[in-house]
């Protein structure tokens, strides 16, 4: 049975076994850890690669290959001699084995192969690299929990919380506000604690920070493959992006256009109106003598940057809905083709449109691109001169025009 990897992010909401202090603590000492051991393999790896290369071997002898295994034992026993309380290794098998599969994608496939032949630079680790935790096998330590309304997750990290040395770290993990497909998801894999193969298995486990200092847990697993026979790869959905909606889309007699799409195009529009307003107030306050003054440039910026991510946050979630609603409208009418106009040269033309040219186009593609992809459809580019010829849609003086 062929399956297919997707990946749900959670916010870590508390600790039970624990405080908020003690856990950040534990995370961010794991983090360190596997932080170093991952540099070392990476340089041990590329020190390996330039000796082989060049033939020259320090007093003759090739250098060894370097073992996650390996690094991870001599920090244990350098943390030791420091009086550290390590009862073994720096790391345990969960986390070794998931900094094994994260490096093992740095160095194998495309990434490797640039990188020996120079056209890309030795890859790093950033001291907030994510803390993987591989699987335990297909098993899913993940149920509800009536008592802490949310979902209830536990990790043998050995280490444990301070007092707590070896009992597993027990969180509480939450879906983000309206994110109705999250609990779908987590529905599921609550519903095969087992990881039998017909369901949906939890594979690996992702502990990260972001900028604001929260934890967040991301769930990496797979699930069959859904049935594709009901999209027919002769049947063709054209999709572009016009001045009056964001999305327009044609299949055979069938049309998505404005009135499925203006309240998408209204929420856009009022988004342009709070940002420019939001601009024109941060360019006053910039000006004037008295405002955020006393800490330097970062402090007369700082409400720049926030806006700045308000505006991300915003075009990706407008992005999700126009690739749902796009994806849904092929698959209802039997498309097993997508065509997109390619707005790679459109610079001029999208002046007008109501995206606009400052749009995440590419991540707008991208989106489409994989949940096409979860049915069975294909998803195509042509020019706007194709795209003429096959729907009629015209880009005439900043004017919708349709033959």
């Amino acid at each position: 049975m062929s399956r297919e990897t997707r990946v749900v992010k959670l916010q870590i909401s508390k600790p039970i076994n624990g405080d908020w202090d003690a856990l950040g603590k534990l995370l961010r000492d794991l983090r360190y850890r596997a932080w170093i051991i991952a540099n070392e393999f990476i340089t041990q790896k590329v020190a390996a690669h330039i000796a082989a290369k060049h033939d020259r071997w320090a007093g003759g002898v090739p250098p060894d290959k370097p073992s996650i295994a390996e690094l991870n034992r001599r920090f244990g026993e350098r943390l030791r001699k420091k009086g550290e309380d390590v009862p073994g290794s720096a790391l345990n098998g969960y986390l070794s084995g998931g900094l094994h599969q994260q490096l093992g994608n740095l160095f194998s496939g495309k990434p490797w192969k640039e990188f020996c032949d120079g056209k890309r630079a030795a890859p790093t680790m950033r001291l907030n690299m994510p803390l993987r935790i591989q699987g335990n096998g297909c098993r899913v330590p993940l149920h509800w929990s009536e008592e802490h309304d949310g979902y209830v997750i536990g990790f043998g990290l050995r280490v444990g919380l301070p007092g707590q040395r070896n009992d597993p770290v027990v969180l509480v993990v939450r879906v983000p506000h309206r994110d109705h497909r999250a609990n779908n998801w987590l529905h599921e894999l609550c519903n095969n604690p087992d990881g039998d193969e017909s369901g949906w298995r939890a594979r690996s486990f992702e502990i990260s920070e972001d900028d604001r200092h929260r934890w967040w847990l991301n769930i990496a697993y797979d699930r069959p493959k859904r049935d594709t026979s009901g999209v027919d790869p002769t049947v063709i959905c054209h999709a572009v992006i016009d001045y009056e909606v964001p999305l327009t889309a044609w299949c055979g007699k069938a049309v998505l256009g404005p009135d499925h799409t203006n309240h998408l195009g209204h929420r856009i529009k009022q988004m342009r109106n709070v940002i420019g307003r939001r601009r024109r107030e941060i360019q006053r306050g910039g000006k004037d003598e008295a405002a955020r003054c006393g800490h330097g440039r970062d402090r007369k910026l700082q409400p720049t940057e926030v806006l700045r991510g308000r505006i991300d946050k915003t075009q990706t979630s407008i992005n999700h809905a126009l690739s749902r609603m796009l994806v849904k409208f092929a698959i209802d009418n039997g498309a097993g083709v997508i065509r997109l106009e390619d707005t790679g040269d459109l610079k001029d033309q999208l002046k007008g449109t109501l995206l606009g040219i400052n749009w995440r186009y590419h991540d707008l593609h991208s989106m489409v691109e994989y949940k096409a992809d979860e049915h069975g459809i294909t998803v195509e580019y042509i020019s706007g001169e194709d795209m003429e010829a096959a729907t009629g849609f015209k880009r005439e003086a900043g004017i919708l025009a349709t033959a």
